[in-house]
């Protein structure tokens, strides 16, 4: 079943990781978004932390933190931990 979420649900819920991000103590200087959906969170959890977004992912360390929109079946998240095993993830929403 789909389910339809406006713009300013999604907003909030950028808003809410964000609060967690912050409660947790993670270090990060630089966001890189997964393209496509994460993209939009991704400059709005930059911009909240003062660090710059990255678009090359070549440019991924452990200083990175990685965001995307939404974790489906884990495969997009398992490969980028995979390639980028120090870099930290955050993700908006997670399929149950």
């Amino acid at each position: 079943m789909k389910k339809i979420i406006s713009h300013e649900n999604y907003r909030n819920a950028i808003d809410d990781l964000i609060t967690v991000i912050k409660g947790s103590g993670v270090i990060f200087n630089k966001v890189y978004g997964v393209p496509r959906g994460g993209y939009y969170p991704a400059t709005v959890i930059a911009q909240a932390a003062v660090v710059p977004v990255i678009l090359d992912e070549a440019k991924i360390d452990a200083d990175t933190l990685i965001v995307d929109d939404l974790i489906d079946s884990g495969k997009t998240v398992g490969e980028l931990q995979k390639k980028h095993p120090l870099a930290k993830f955050a993700t908006v929403f997670g399929k149950p």
